[in-house]
């Protein structure tokens, strides 16, 4: 389980303003809009936290490593900021809490 210091460790190391702060809004992200986004639920807002997320780690910490994921590189990143752009544009679908509650997020 990494701590959110270990988060700011290496967000610092890149020379990113505010580490502890993006490193609570990574926390935030992976925990609270992945569940989100699972449920369906603010769909929308959730793809696009979890889209900036990616867009950061491809461009700061794994585009100096090529495109496979083996070797560190953006494939899975990548692959995330993609299914999270058609998520944005297609909403959290039939089965969503967003549906359910008749508000599309």
């Amino acid at each position: 389980f990494v701590s959110v210091d270990k988060f700011a460790e290496n967000i610092a190391a890149k020379g990113l303003p505010a580490p502890m702060a993006f490193a609570y809004l990574t926390f935030f992200t992976e925990l609270v809009a992945a569940a989100c986004l699972a449920l369906g639920l603010f769909t929308r807002v959730a793809a696009v936290m979890i889209w900036i997320e990616m867009a950061i780690i491809i461009t700061t910490f794994n585009g100096q490593f090529g495109y496979f994921w083996t070797n560190r590189g953006i494939e899975y990143a990548l692959l995330w900021l993609l299914l999270c752009t058609a998520i944005f544009f297609h909403g959290g679908g039939r089965y969503s809490l967003d549906r359910l509650i008749g508000k599309e997020f």
